[in-house]
């Protein structure tokens, strides 16, 4: 699982609740000095458990072991210092073993929660005081986890969100000028003209040219820089083609069905529009996703490779991103 499949899988679970009506409450919790609190004996534990055994773990043993530190400032360095846990930042090896470690932090939680690398969000729709006391539950087991196995929650970094309708939470969450992953769409008009600012703002920098009545379109244009809408189009129909073609490991939530009638020139791999009730559930990936995907013709979403797709799918998304149909809010 990437950061983005699981903000993808997160986001469709939080606004299928938003259209039945319904609230999630979300825990965003932050481990402190994460790469540097692994153990390496635990570490070596959990490694053999999983199967890496022998020389493949001796080496990566000594891969651990033996490393000194020291803080340097203008040409002086402090003292050598072991260091004694944590994985070593900026290597390959660093961040899988790191997943590794704390792969079973998932173990006996009841509700949902996902990781993003040294991140993770703990949530649950809740229907009565029932879902509270379970939501609870599983943050205490989470941090009986962290105490197990020696790392620890930044408090001054996690947060509580509820995501409800009744107190509009999502404007806490959509702000101007705010960057976000590609497949999770801005959908108020004034957040969308924001960031084409700034790649606008990025053109006249290109050229040097702050004048008024120079055309930045031109620009742009000159520069061959799509639009943000069209990028944000094609990474969102890349990620679907993605998932359709089982190429991520991420499901088709139940309501992505195929279509059953298809026409002679259709899309072979249409599916079936959703009729969501609220506008939450209308921008989320896979309902605003699915009306421009079926636009697309056969030869396209039938290609082989995921550089083909992008190449034949760019032209006609440029023109698809300046419809009323994909304009925002």
């Amino acid at each position: 699982m990437s950061c983005e499949t699981q903000l993808i899988q997160a986001t469709q679970d939080w606004s299928e609740v938003l259209n039945r009506g319904g609230q999630t409450d979300v825990l965003l919790l932050d481990f402190s000095k994460a790469f540097d609190k692994v153990p390496h004996l635990r570490l070596a534990a959990k490694l053999n458990y999983y199967g890496i055994r022998g020389k493949m773990l001796s080496w990566i043993q000594d891969f651990l072991v033996g490393r000194d530190q020291c803080v340097v400032v203008n040409g002086t360095h402090s003292k050598w210092s072991p260091v004694t846990s944590g994985v070593p930042q900026g290597s390959v090896l660093g961040p899988t073993l790191f997943l590794l470690y704390i792969n079973d932090i998932v173990s006996d939680i009841s509700c949902t929660l996902r990781l993003f690398a040294d991140d993770s969000i703990l949530y649950k729709e809740i229907t009565c005081a029932d879902d509270y006391n379970l939501l609870q539950e599983d943050l205490n087991k989470v941090f009986r986890w962290a105490d197990q196995w020696q790392m620890c929650f930044n408090a001054g970094k996690c947060e509580a969100l509820s995501i409800t309708l009744k107190s509009r939470a999502y404007q806490a969450l959509v702000r101007p000028k705010l960057s976000t992953p590609t497949c999770v769409e801005p959908v108020v008009k004034q957040q969308v003209n924001a960031l084409e600012a700034v790649q606008r703002q990025a053109a006249r920098f290109v050229y040097n040219n702050y004048e008024r009545q120079a055309s930045v379109t031109q620009m742009l244009q000159r520069l061959e820089w799509d639009s943000l809408a069209t990028r944000r189009l094609l990474n969102q129909n890349t990620m679907f083609f993605k998932i359709h073609h089982g190429l991520v490991n991420i499901p088709f939530p139940s309501t992505v069905l195929p279509s059953v009638r298809q026409g002679r020139a259709s899309n072979i791999y249409s599916y079936q529009a959703i009729q969501p009730r609220v506008n939450t559930y209308r921008y989320s990936f896979f309902v605003r996703t699915i009306p421009v995907w079926n636009r697309l013709p056969s030869p396209v979403v039938s290609c082989l490779t995921v550089s083909h797709f992008q190449a034949l799918a760019l032209p006609l998304l440029r023109d698809m991103a300046t419809t009323p149909t994909h304009q925002s809010l």
